[in-house]
């Protein structure tokens, strides 16, 4: 495991491929807080303790899991110090007593939208927190896309989805906007792909929002 300081509060943690295969884990069982992953999230922690001085000391613990398109998973592990915004997630993991932060649509600025900022239809919106990314897909018509593709900004720790949008709403996408700015309070870019790949790093390249409604 690869494990990286973001800042006082959160690390990242890159799990290989191979090491999730001697453990018997998979993604899905991240979720349940069995054995084996209650036995990794300690051997993090430990790690993360010897090597960065990251000590929770009973302090709650906010954990992100995003599986890589080269089949690892990227834990992000925040501490979280207001205890009355803690949200439990029955959709996400369940590692004794971490627990995971949800930001839901209310709770963030409505951005306004100009046709002519779009870029042939390219889109890109930035999301701070994977459970954004979920809340999206799962609110999101995908049959309005061409092409989705998800990437993660390691400076500034978010994520950036692009989206191709299809011809027959290229033309009067306002309603896509507008629906698209309920999830984030930042404006909507658009950045065409080439420009996020060398940027960013590469989470999911195909059909990235029907992949995060699994979670």
């Amino acid at each position: 495991m690869k494990l990286e300081k973001i800042n006082n509060d959160k690390i990242k943690c890159i799990i290989g491929l191979e090491e999730l295969k001697n453990r018997h884990i998979e993604i899905e069982s991240l979720k349940y807080g069995s054995s084996e992953t209650k036995a990794l999230f300690k051997d993090i922690m430990d790690k993360a303790f010897d090597e960065l001085g990251f000590d929770i000391n009973g302090v709650p613990l906010m954990i992100e899991a995003i599986p890589l398109s080269n089949g690892e998973i990227m834990l992000i592990v925040t501490k979280v110090s207001n205890k009355e915004k803690q949200v439990n997630m029955n959709n996400n993991m369940n590692l004794e007593n971490h627990t995971f932060e949800k930001a839901s649509p209310s709770q963030v600025n409505h951005v306004p939208f100009k046709q002519k900022d779009l870029n042939n239809g390219q889109i890109s919106i930035s999301l701070d927190k994977f459970e954004d990314v979920i809340l999206l897909a799962k609110n999101f018509d995908t049959a309005l896309i061409e092409k989705d593709v998800l990437f993660f900004d390691k400076t500034y720790d978010k994520y950036y989805l692009y989206l191709k949008l299809n011809k027959e709403v290229k033309d009067d996408s306002s309603a896509v906007y507008n629906t698209l700015s309920e999830f984030t309070s930042e404006p909507i870019r658009s950045y065409d792909l080439s420009f996020l790949n060398e940027k960013f790093t590469l989470i999911e390249g195909e059909k990235a929002l029907e992949k995060c409604r699994e979670f």
